[in-house]
């Protein structure tokens, strides 16, 4: 919906509210269940999520929608044709395949991997994993601001080839403390933008061309990529269990490769 123009950039204002949701719920964990791991800790806490769940049904039922509606003829087996044969879609699936799995890899060691390196316990280190996220939050709206004065294509080159030498810096500054502490929550800082870009970029040619409606279709394999946040870190766990955790941030390194060769491809045809 809107200029197809700014899409993306709108795409990325609407998923930088996502991770404010990670961090209210890192804070209702820590403050509300782990303070007091008891039955009632757990289920008051679900309870009131379930009632403030009630309370967003009610507002958009009684909030003004689009209608939402496709008059148009469609056929899915037109449609997928249509999208494997489109080089710039198929590679945004297979790129966003890479940063999901990239992101729950890079996510899911953090707090181990700050325990091991600066020998502290896992309540401290969590204090850490929610210091990632919520520079997460803030480069998602840095990303969104730059994107009046650069490219989504040019930032998604620059925040791939930054964090994979962040990755790098992991693997090989082991022992330099909260040097290599940083570099590990700079990941985070440079990858915050590469769903909702990969997403825009992806289908910024379909929605502007002569079949605007295999977007949907389109959108749908896009989401699908997300696959990747379940295979890639049992990957990473394997490697981890073999060569240290350490040397097990090279699967998101080579992941960022990925995002990088996608984000070269989609700026030579701009």
């Amino acid at each position: 919906m809107g200029d197809p123009e700014t899409a993306t950039r709108r795409l990325n204002i609407a998923q930088a509210f996502n991770p404010i949701g990670s961090i209210l719920g890192i804070l209702l964990s820590k403050f509300f269940i782990l303070r007091d791991i008891s039955l009632y800790s757990v289920s008051g806490t679900y309870s009131a999520l379930g009632f403030v769940l009630v309370i967003i049904l009610v507002a958009m039922l009684f909030a003004k929608m689009p209608e939402g509606r496709d008059e148009s003829e469609f056929s899915l087996r037109a449609s997928f044709r249509r999208l494997v044969r489109d080089r710039i879609y198929r590679g945004g699936v297979v790129a966003q395949f890479f940063y999901v799995g990239a992101q729950i890899c890079v996510w899911s060691f953090t707090i181990r991997i700050v325990m091991e390196e600066l020998g502290v316990t896992e309540s401290y280190a969590s204090g850490i994993y929610l210091a990632t996220i919520i520079g997460f939050c803030i480069s998602r709206f840095t990303y969104t601001y730059l994107m009046r004065f650069f490219k989504p294509s040019k930032l998604l080159l620059f925040g791939s080839i930054m964090s994979a030498l962040c990755c790098l810096f992991v693997v090989s500054a082991a022992g330099s403390g909260w040097w290599m502490v940083a570099g590990l929550i700079e990941i985070s800082f440079f990858m915050s933008l590469m769903f909702p870009t990969i997403y825009g970029l992806a289908l910024e040619d379909i929605t502007t061309g002569e079949y605007p409606e295999d977007a949907k279709i389109g959108a749908s394999g896009l989401i699908m990529a997300i696959l990747g946040g379940s295979l890639l870190p049992m990957v990473q766990g394997v490697i981890s269990d073999s060569f240290g955790v350490y040397n097990s941030y090279l699967v998101p390194f080579a992941c960022f490769l990925c995002v990088l060769a996608y984000a070269i491809r989609v700026s030579r045809k701009g």
